[in-house]
């Protein structure tokens, strides 16, 4: 099944629901550019992200490939600020996501709860 995205705008925030499965490096990418696309549509740097039922399903160099793309695209200097909630079954794969972009200077920190992540996101 591909993914699906529900936004929904908060005063301090964006909500993105998140569905189904992400299957290639050019899904990330697609599910990536598409979330950045509704932080700069209605002018917000942080995005709380439910992945909880959204699994990703790739393998190190898909992830590598995706983000590579997607720092060339310069995100990281768009300050946008990410808290993800992962998905229970593809937690390696988020840790390994979260471990990637972090390295390439993106401000991304995946959890386990929405409370931590609205936390975090808001601090």
């Amino acid at each position: 099944m591909p993914f699906t995205q529900t936004v929904t705008p908060e005063d301090e925030y964006i909500l993105i629901t998140g569905d189904g499965s992400i299957l290639s490096a050019e899904e990330l990418l697609a599910w990536s550019v598409s979330t950045v696309r509704e932080a700069q549509d209605h002018a917000h740097t942080r995005l709380l992200v439910d992945n909880r039922t959204l699994t990703v399903e790739l393998t190190p160099h898909e992830v590598m490939v995706a983000s590579d793309q997607l720092f060339e695209m310069e995100i990281q200097a768009k300050g946008l600020r990410f808290a993800v909630v992962s998905c229970e079954k593809t937690r390696d794969m988020s840790r390994f996501i979260e471990t990637t972009f972090t390295n390439r200077s993106a401000s991304y920190k995946r959890f386990d709860s929405l409370e931590d992540a609205l936390n975090w996101l808001l601090a």
